[in-house]
Formats: C-alpha cells, structure tokens, sequence
C-alpha cells in the first residue's frame, strides 16, 4: 500500500482517477527533470514533475519532498506547499531542519504549529529506534580509533549484519519503514555502509555492497546518488572503465571566507572518454550527468537557496561560524575539514585538470 495518502488530489488530477503503478526508474527520471527546472528557476514547472513522480514509488525520499515544498513557494503554490511539508512531518520525529528553512522566511509559528496539529505518524517508531541505535553503536568508540579500532570493527560487522537480516525480512532499511531523518537525505544506518566500502577499499575480503544497493535503488529504498558515492569509497575497479569518481561534490564554501579558499571542490573526471564512461555508468544507477550535477553546483553557489541536491551536499554557509571571532579561525576549520580534497579551480577558471585514479 502507497503511503503518500495526501498525493490522491494530485493523482485524481493527473491520472483522471486511473491508479498508478509503481515505476521507480520514471520516478527517478522526473526527479531528475525536476531538478534541473529548479536550476533553470522555473518552479512551477518542477512542482508538476514532482506530482507526477511522487505516486511512481511507494514513498518519496525526503528531499524530493522538501524541494517540491520550496519550490511550490517560490512558485506561489501555498496549498501545495502545505501539502508537501505535510508529508515531512508525518514522516519524522525531528523536521528542526525544514523548520528552520520555512519558518520566518515563509511562514509563521502559528502556521507550522496547525500543520504538526495535523501530524499522523507514517513511519515505524520501533524500527526507526532500532536503526538510530546502529548509529549510537557505530559512533560509540570513533573518537579512538587507535585503543579501539578492533572493538570498532567487531561494531561494524554486528551492524551490517543487522542491516542484511533486515533486509531479507522487510526489504532494505529505507524511508518506507523509518521516515525521514532530520537531514531528509540519509539516514541513520547509510554510516555502517560508508565504513563498510572504506574497509573494503582495503581489504578486499569485506563485504561487497554493490549487489545490495543495486537491489535496494531499483526498489526505491536508496537514493542512486548516494549508492554511487559508497560505490566510490569500495575503489573496486571492475565497477567502471575507471574508478568511480565521487558521485557528490563535497561544496565547501562560506561567505566569510577570503576568495582563496572558495576553490575546494571534488573534481570531476576531465578527459571526453572518462566523462562518457562515467556517464554511461551513472545512467545505469539512475544518477543525473556530470554536466547536470555541475550547474547544480553552479545554482547553489549562486542562489544561496537551501534545496537539496543528492549529487551537491554539505556547503559550508550552512554551517555555524557565529563562534568563531576571526578570520583565522574560520580559515582553521576550512582547513580541517578539506583536508586530502582536491581543487577543481585553476586560478579564476573553471576549467578541471585530469587525474587518473
């Protein structure tokens, strides 16, 4: 059964009352025409796709919901927008995160109180406990890597182990079951897969993912963009003609910062062939171009808007610098935590140097 109970106007609308069939590989193409809409500023026109994509899959990830609710704003579709941070409500515990984008900017206390008033929960409270207390256990002994790398790795096993009898019983952990994260594009349990391929970047013998997340972003459980980057990090060269590049641009920017250190990006592959191969791998995931996913890039810088692009995460203006009093200070922990990245700059161009990986 579709959870996406408050889409039946839409669906009436769009289908004259005909049912939709589940079709994940044309949810994921909408999504993607719906994104590059926003990136082109035309809002309307991308709250359209989402109606469409939404009835395709049983339950929407949380940030297709959160830019269908921004872009309904900007597009003047109040109702609409309502509607979608309806969903998101209904769907976590914390929605601190779209909270703080909506209200002030968009709309009142009073506002975003009558729409948690309306709350039904539509996710599973025990097995989202269970899932949030692998990321407690994952984190447990982190900050000691060192003393405890052994007891950590014991974690890890025991935690992807929960994640397989998962999915043989219910189908991969995913937002149909759990719901959104405060974040609304991970979730709790996505750290042990991320620690899982860097072991296995390593150590060949660890576990494989590839076979689960193919499985699991064919059946609308996980965001392709995201599958691709904890394909990176599992450096298995039989997956391309080349390694995988990251499928995210990690963007780490901040206004105050001087220009010098605006340059910090993930680089793209630069030669035609490795781009063509590239993007003949990403489009058998489902995931959007590297052309695509650098005018995403290019959008954000720009706008300053807080949509939520898979294949463009964690920029910097978002973060809070308040308590930090100067210039060098700021410049410390952009130093820290850009560390081992590479530039995709050459002074003021953007042209992109290769690098074989």
């Amino acid at each position: 059964m579709k959870h996406f109970y408050i889409f039946i106007i839409f669906l009436s609308a769009l289908s004259c009352n005909q049912p939709q069939e589940i079709d994940i590989p044309r949810y994921y193409e909408l999504v993607k025409d719906a994104e590059m809409k926003i990136v082109n500023e035309k809002y309307k026109d991308a709250v359209n796709l989402y109606q469409k994509a939404f009835p395709l899959i049983e339950k929407p990830f949380g940030k297709d919901v959160f830019n269908a609710a921004l872009a309904s704003q900007y597009a003047g579709l109040i109702e609409s927008r309502n509607q979608f941070l309806q969903v998101i409500i209904n769907n976590s515990e914390n929605a601190e995160k779209t909270k703080s984008v909506f209200i002030g900017s968009y709309l009142d206390e009073k506002e975003w109180h009558g729409l948690i008033e309306q709350k039904v929960i539509d996710y599973d409270p025990v097995k989202r406990a269970e899932f949030e207390g692998i990321l407690k256990k994952d984190q447990l002994h982190r900050p000691h890597y060192d003393e405890f790398d052994s007891i950590i790795e014991v974690i890890e096993k025991a935690n992807m182990q929960q994640i397989i009898s998962y999915s043989e019983a219910y189908g991969f952990p995913s937002q149909i079951k759990l719901g959104y994260t405060e974040e609304l594009y991970f979730q709790d349990h996505h750290i042990v897969l991320l620690h899982n391929a860097r072991r296995r970047a390593q150590d060949k013998s660890v576990m494989n993912l590839k076979n689960m997340m193919r499985s699991a972003v064919d059946e609308g459980r996980l965001d392709p963009e995201t599958a691709l980057t904890f394909l990176y990090y599992q450096k298995d060269i039989s997956d391309s003609a080349y390694y995988l590049p990251l499928s995210q641009y990690w963007v780490y920017t901040h206004d105050a910062l001087p220009d010098s250190l605006k340059t910090k990006i993930m680089r793209d592959p630069g030669s035609l062939e490795e781009v063509k191969a590239h993007n003949d791998f990403r489009e058998k995931w489902y995931a959007t171009t590297l052309t695509e996913r650098k005018e995403k890039l290019h959008f954000l810088k720009k706008t300053k808007l807080p949509f939520i692009f898979s294949s463009v995460i964690r920029n910097m203006n978002t973060l809070d610098f308040t308590s930090l009093i100067n210039k060098d200070e700021i410049a410390e922990k952009y130093n820290a935590m850009t560390r081992g990245m590479e530039k995709i700059y050459s002074g003021s161009s953007m042209e992109m140097t290769i690098k074989k990986r």
